[in-house]
């Protein structure tokens, strides 16, 4: 069975997974806890990861985003304090108090991490 172009035999198990992810994470978008974009791309890593590695990404997708989350609270109460020690006006939206985390770093880093401990197979070259 071919799954997209890449051969796979688990192809309707990562599907099932995929769209159980999308349709969680929508309703995560609807509540406004994650953003659109977000739940796109952690639906298409989750399809590629399939079965096998399915576990294994939303664990470091979990860990990764709390260390995210965790690192963005700290330095959004110590970034404006030292702008304003260097009179620096603008500070990155990322880093003010109330803005969004972007998640979609912990998703990539998290499937990276599969991919290059060979948990998933690569694209084919």
């Amino acid at each position: 069975m071919v799954c997209f172009a890449h051969p796979r035999p688990d192809c309707q198990a990562a599907l099932i997974i995929s769209a159980v992810v999308f349709a969680l994470g929508f309703l995560l978008f609807i509540g406004r806890f994650m953003g659109g974009g977000d739940i796109k791309l952690l639906t298409a890593a989750a399809l590629w990861a399939g079965k096998n590695s399915a576990l294994d990404f939303f664990v470091w997708v979990g860990f990764l985003g709390g260390l995210l989350a965790i690192g963005l609270w700290l330095i959004r109460f110590i970034i404006p304090a030292l702008f304003a020690r260097l009179k620096i006006a603008t500070i990155p939206r990322v880093l003010t108090i109330g803005e969004p985390a972007p998640y979609g770093v912990a998703i990539a880093i998290a499937f990276l991490l599969i991919l290059l401990n060979g948990k998933i197979a690569g694209l084919p070259l």
